[in-house]
């Protein structure tokens, strides 16, 4: 489950086109009422050795996703300076 929606949460952040959606997106895959959060929250009804393997899955999951913000973060920080820089000439 989680493999879908990080192919899904790649492709919808990699072709944001400004900061407020990528923030929408933010609140989408790690905001209170994400997929992720409802996983966090099934972790108490596991087995400690269950717990343990989903929790790992879990927190690879949020770390990919937050690298995928932080890259996108760069390229539109980036680009807005390029574009400021070209209106410059």
């Amino acid at each position: 489950m989680l493999n879908s929606i990080l192919d899904e949460a790649q492709k919808n952040i990699t072709n944001c086109h400004d900061k407020q959606e990528l923030n929408n997106f933010k609140a989408k895959y790690l905001g209170k009422t994400s997929a992720l959060n409802e996983q966090m929250k099934k972790l108490s009804l596991l087995k400690p050795d269950e717990k343990k393997t989903k929790g790992k899955e879990i927190n690879l999951f949020k770390k990919q996703v937050e690298d995928l913000l932080k890259k996108q973060v760069s390229y539109l920080e980036q680009r807005e300076l390029e574009k400021k820089l070209q209106s410059d000439k």
